[in-house]
């Protein structure tokens, strides 16, 4: 994947890349993996001895939701129109806003 300038427009400032074919579905393999931790990897504290069931229990919880939701709005945000990739020959490219970044 290169970064590669797109024409200037009076309109949002955007980012384009060009990818091969290979990479764009790599990269989009990719993402539907994230996010990659499980929930059980985050500890309430340092030293497990100090924790409670309960508490740990509830963390765990909140990262599975949070887990869910990121799962979710990335997505959603793969299938939002326009479309992120155009195909220009045999190049890929993908396009963003710096929000979007």
């Amino acid at each position: 994947m290169r970064f590669a300038p797109g024409p200037r427009t009076t309109g949002p400032r955007t980012l384009r890349f060009r990818l091969s074919k290979l990479e764009r579905a790599l990269l989009l393999a990719t993402v539907q993996l994230f996010p990659v931790l499980k929930a059980g990897h985050h500890q309430i504290t340092k030293d497990p001895k100090n924790a409670s069931a309960a508490e740990q229990h509830l963390l765990e919880e909140a990262m599975e939701r949070q887990r869910s939701e990121h799962k979710a709005k990335v997505t959603q945000f793969l299938r939002a129109e326009p479309p992120f990739f155009r195909e220009i020959d045999d190049d890929v490219y993908l396009q963003l806003t710096v929000e979007q970044v």
